[in-house]
């Protein structure tokens, strides 16, 4: 299952960026409700969790924490609104793996 492929499919523009070491930013665009932004991560994550990699004859499965926050009007900054998607990732990596923790 390719992650591509499935980011191609759901109904809004959907940009996934690297954000530094092993964070990255999945970026929906085009009005998407809390709800079907959170099925977007959901999805993706279902197809993640069917990933394996393999380093030095060990399968690694992968897992994902996620934040997940939304532009509003008070936002004068890029940051405002990532520093909330940030908080909401650390709290997801403190939840444990497989932990997504929206506003």
């Amino acid at each position: 299952h390719d992650l591509d492929d499935y980011l191609d499919q759901v109904d809004f523009p959907v940009g996934l960026y690297r954000t530094g070491g092993e964070e990255f930013s999945l970026l929906i665009a085009g009005g998407a409700t809390d709800a079907q932004a959170r099925a977007i991560i959901d999805g993706y994550m279902a197809h993640l969790r069917q990933l394996t990699v393999e380093t030095a004859g060990v399968a690694i499965h992968l897992t994902i924490s996620a934040g997940i926050t939304r532009v509003v009007s008070q936002d004068t900054q890029n940051d405002h609104t990532i520093a909330r998607a940030d908080a909401n990732l650390y709290a997801a990596k403190d939840a444990g793996r497989d932990t997504v923790i929206t506003d």
